[in-house]
């Protein structure tokens, strides 16, 4: 694939019926069952036709929300981070790919067909929040499947290998390549995205670093949606979290580095109370993540939790006035936005309650 990559074409994968079709219809014209004739056209057209739907993936969009709807997909990658984001146009961001020390290539066998089924078949951006491994490692894989129009960035790294070895691919691969800083803003479809970290660097960084992940914030009506990277306390305290729309109701909050304590102190809870936090982690990860005191300071604010650990993967999809969770072990809720509660003041936020989520 590195040598000739036309020679290899990934798709996602087909129904077994279509499958079935193909190996009949082949089958068939291999070994000569069928005389030359009706029979032999069709079975030559069952097997070409087969052979296209299998290719094309001509339904694959079924599986996308509806227009109009903003989705986020927290995929179940392990110790590591990968959160998709769907757009009311249509259009796709992945921030993270993912990353496992042992050399499985998770970024093409696990994120890439969690794209295909939540109904992406290219992505428009491609974002790593900073570079390690847990979060960047996939996104070559991703990037050679996926075709993203920009890779997005932070501050960064030069020295750094993993970063260097996704910069030259891009290059060669003709793929945009774009660094984003705070007060960058982009609209999409009616989604407000707005860059709240890292500032720009005053010195060129040798190594990676957590505290300088790339911290999105997404506003979509009356909801909000913060990516907060691997970002410790010190950058939480420096975050502009000032509420420039004042029509923002429901907060979720990606927790920053998996839940560990050294994030998501009480003092940025209290500015940013949220009602939905999202928790990246592996089961039964060598780090204690998510630590327990980072869980309580989460529940004492009003948020309820969902962990990739616990829950698998977490797709949350609003229209902006509301907020509808399914988890891959079944778990469903539905948030409506109420009015946020001032800084140290308690607040209802959400009404969980049964919910069945739009789409397939």
């Amino acid at each position: 694939m590195e040598v000739a990559p036309w020679l290899s074409w990934r798709v996602p994968p087909p129904p077994a019926l279509w499958v079935v079709v193909y190996y009949t219809g082949g089958g068939l014209m291999l070994t000569g069952l069928v005389r030359p004739g009706r029979g032999r056209l069709v079975a030559v057209g069952a097997a070409v036709g087969s052979a296209l739907v299998i290719v094309t993936a001509p339904a694959i969009e079924r599986s996308a929300p509806p227009r109009g709807w903003l989705r986020a997909t927290m995929l179940d990658v392990g110790q590591g981070e990968a959160i998709l984001v769907q757009f009311p146009t249509g259009q796709s961001l992945l921030v993270d790919a993912g990353g496992v020390p042992s050399g499985f290539d998770l970024g093409g066998r696990v994120v890439v067909p969690a794209l295909w089924a939540l109904g992406v078949r290219r992505l428009d951006w491609l974002a790593f929040t900073h570079a390690d491994l847990d979060h960047v490692d996939g996104a070559r894989a991703v990037a050679a499947i996926m075709r993203p129009r920009e890779v997005w960035e932070g501050t960064p790294v030069p020295p750094d290998p993993r970063r260097e070895a996704l910069r030259t691919f891009a290059a060669v691969r003709g793929i945009a390549w774009r660094r984003l800083q705070r007060g960058d803003t982009l609209e999409i479809g009616g989604v407000a995205l707005s860059v709240l970290h890292p500032p720009l660097p005053d010195w060129e960084r040798q190594g990676v670093r957590n505290e300088d992940s790339l911290v999105i914030r997404l506003r979509h009506g009356e909801i909000e949606l913060m990516l907060t990277g691997d970002i410790g306390q010190a950058t939480e305290a420096q975050l502009d979290t000032a509420d420039d729309s004042s029509g923002v109701r429901l907060r979720v909050l990606k927790v920053a580095h998996h839940g560990s304590r050294t994030s998501t102190s009480a003092e940025f809870l209290n500015r940013v109370p949220p009602q939905i936090a999202l928790i990246s982690a592996g089961r039964g990860n060598l780090f204690g993540h998510p630590a327990p005191d980072v869980t309580a300071r989460l529940t004492a604010a009003g948020a309820e939790l969902f962990r990739t650990d616990q829950d698998g993967a977490i797709r949350l999809d609003s229209d902006g006035r509301e907020v509808r969770v399914v988890t891959m072990t079944g778990r469903r809720r539905v948030f409506s936005a109420w009015p946020l509660a001032g800084a140290g003041e308690s607040h209802a936020g959400a009404v969980p309650a049964a919910v069945s989520p739009p789409g397939p």
